[in-house]
């Protein structure tokens, strides 16, 4: 039977020789919460039972007893290296969540970690390094150089196990993290949990503010995954997309299971304003009664205002504390004994006992986190409106459900049917902000095919159809919701605005998009122009030539910071120019900087 007994050590180089022959690393896939489309691997050590331990902390507790948990580290990584590889076929359009043992993080070797990297072919941009929200040795100084040493590289960092101990807060104010990995604890049971959803709702707002990617770990049902979708999650781990294998070459690109299941998108409209002011202005100050008011006298005030449905209930520093329904408490007033059980002193029954739990929103958050929580708790008749925390106002159902209606048909409207992606109205109205003074960086980046007039000539509308969802699979993998806006201009014409992220990072980040799409799209061609490495057929003027296999072109004009407000048409009109030059360009790149920037500047 497994043991957890680390004494006395096994001699080091012993240790290491059964460890390199009976651990295995496993691979579980992190899928994109709206395709199942894989996103990454978090590699897993198995084969610990095998060597006599319990879990695989025995097994490296035993390690750094026998003095070789550095050696074994180095095993476990190649081990995982090597898995990812195979699973991957080389591609850069997926990541490796890599776990570092925390007693090793502050002797980390930043530079052995990317040879051994190197050495298996896969780029530093593919790897992402977990740090455990518990691990303390997670804010050492040694520890944040090599983790900044990571970064600077290209590598990215996950928080796992957020939420949990003591929050990691100084890595995501000082832009440290890419991704935070919700706990299982805030998963178990959070389709019935109204508390659970809203603080993973909280978690996915902030994350979305902050430009983090959310991962929601250990999602086991159906009702986990929807409620992980409802509540902004970005991806999905856990055994209901798929358990840990060793299995590495059955590993399937996406999970359609979880498309199959997912309610219909929820509508993005990026003129928010008129959306706010309707919601705001839809909200009922009602009157609100402290939590330690008896139910007696609450029943008499429901009794008083046959018009009032609801009353919200608060705490005494203010804040929200449900909301009481006047049909929960008329079963006891039109009871023969309920209105003397509400009297009954000995029972002390207060507001607080009959407070139901619903959503509770900050009234400047804007229309699209109330619908969130108001979506994420399905059976809440409203949600409650606070400012700084403090009771503000009541949006009852009646009130929202115009709102959802509204935005549905203006989705309706601009909404690409071939891709979902919004369209012109919703992309004019981003540029008009991206053109916006700021102190962030933003970036206006153009996408299309080229040679996509020949590929669809020689293949037929169908299999070009297929070749832009491609791409906008693509486009939405390397820039998921909250980091960017995915924008579909028409035909293969796509269009994406960004703010805040460093010039290099979007560089690595264009370049691994624009070079998986280039290996999938392979798969696009007939075996004969596949092997030829290019197709047959006639150019604009009717002449016929060879054309490459289909390829992305990106432009991208990027605006400084501190940039005064731009007219969105001259922005517009340079990345015109600069799509051209991409066009023509060996790598299919374009890059400038604004010329109105520039004169600021100047």
């Amino acid at each position: 039977m497994p043991h957890e007994t680390i004494s006395p050590p096994e001699p080091a180089e012993a240790f290491l020789a059964r460890a390199a022959a009976l651990l295995q690393s496993a691979l579980q896939p992190i899928v994109e919460v709206s395709t199942g489309r894989v996103h990454g691997y978090e590699a897993l050590m198995r084969g610990h039972a095998q060597m006599g331990f319990a879990s695989p902390a025995a097994l490296l507790a035993a390690a750094a007893a026998a003095d070789c948990l550095d050696g074994l580290e180095a095993l476990v990584q190649q081990q995982a290296f090597a898995a990812f590889r195979t699973a991957t076929g080389g591609r850069l359009d997926t990541l490796l969540f890599l776990n570092l043992d925390p007693r090793l993080l502050p002797r980390l070797d930043p530079a052995e970690l990317l040879r051994r990297l190197s050495a298996f072919g896969i780029p530093a941009s593919a790897l992402c390094v977990e740090v455990s929200e518990h691990q303390h040795d997670a804010e050492e100084p040694a520890t944040g150089v090599a983790l900044a040493a990571l970064r600077g590289a290209g590598c990215r960092l996950a928080l796992d196990d957020f939420g949990l101990g003591a929050a990691r807060l100084s890595l995501l104010a000082e832009g440290r993290a890419d991704y935070i990995k919700i706990d299982r604890f805030f998963i178990a049971g959070l389709p019935d949990d109204p508390r659970r959803q809203l603080i993973l709702s909280g978690l996915a707002a902030m994350a979305r503010r902050l430009g983090l990617t959310v991962v929601a770990e250990g999602v086991e049902t159906s009702a986990e995954y929807l409620a992980c979708l409802a509540a902004g999650c970005d991806l999905v781990q856990g055994y209901f997309v798929a358990r840990p294998t060793t299995s590495i070459a059955a590993l399937p690109p996406a999970y359609p299971h979880l498309a199959e299941i997912r309610p219909p998108r929820y509508i993005r409209n990026e003129d928010r304003a008129q959306e706010n002011a309707q919601l705001l202005a839809a909200a009922e100050r009602l009157p609100a009664v402290q939590e330690d008011l008896t139910a007696e006298v609450l029943f008499a005030r429901f009794w008083a205002e046959p018009e009032l449905d609801v009353c919200p209930v608060l705490a005494a520093d203010g804040t929200p504390q449900g909301l009481v329904h006047e049909r929960t408490l008329r079963a006891y007033g039109y009871s023969l004994f309920g209105r003397a059980l509400l009297r009954n002193r000995s029972l002390r029954y207060t507001a607080r006992h009959f407070a139901q739990a619903c959503p509770v929103v900050e009234a400047d958050a804007g229309a699209d986190r109330v619908l969130e929580a108001f979506a994420a708790a399905p059976n809440a008749a409203g949600v409650i409106l606070t400012r700084s925390g403090r009771y503000l106002a009541v949006l009852s159902a009646k009130a929202l459900l115009p709102v959802l209606h509204e935005r549905r048909l203006r989705q309706a409207r601009d909404q690409s049917p071939l891709t979902g992606l919004p369209g012109n109205l919703s992309i004019a109205a981003r540029i008009e902000t991206l053109a916006l003074a700021a102190t962030v960086p933003r970036y206006l980046c153009y996408f299309d095919l080229n040679n996509f007039k020949a590929f669809n000539d020689r293949y037929g509308f169908r299999r070009g159809d297929r070749a832009i969802e491609l791409l906008a699979e693509h486009l939405r993998r390397s820039f998921p919701e909250g980091q960017a806006f995915l924008g579909h201009i028409g035909g293969d014409d796509f269009f994406a605005g960004l703010e805040g992220l460093a010039g290099g990072a979007l560089r690595r980040r264009l370049a691994c998009m624009m070079s998986g799409f280039a290996d999938a799209a392979t798969a696009l061609h007939d075996g004969a122009d596949r092997e030829a490495g290019r197709i047959s057929g006639h150019d604009r003027s009717g002449l016929a030539r060879n054309f490459p296999l289909l390829r992305c072109s990106a432009a991208v004009l990027e605006l400084p910071p501190r940039a005064f407000d731009a007219d969105p048409d001259l922005l517009a009109a340079e990345v015109a120019a600069l799509k051209a030059v991409a066009k023509a360009d060996p790598d299919c790149l374009a890059w400038g900087v604004s010329s109105l920037a520039r004169a600021e500047a100047g």
